[in-house]
């Protein structure tokens, strides 16, 4: 049985081992990114926004420096 770009044996595990052992090698194709790291990024956006900002109203009106 082919599927994708292995060749599976059938449906035992001991019997496609090396194949699970590739799997679990693999890189992540995705950038690896926490939630953490999300929220310092944001906060160092607006803090940096904000020191380049002098005036700020309700309407979205800025003026930066």
């Amino acid at each position: 049985m082919r599927d994708g770009d292995f060749n599976i044996k059938n449906g035992w595990l001991e019997d496609n081992l090396n194949i699970w052992i590739d799997l679990f090698r693999l890189k992540p194709k995705a950038p690896m990114c926490s939630m953490n790291m999300y929220f310092q990024q944001k906060a160092k956006e607006q803090a940096e926004k904000a020191q380049n900002t002098i005036f700020s109203d309700d309407n979205g009106i800025e003026i930066l420096k």
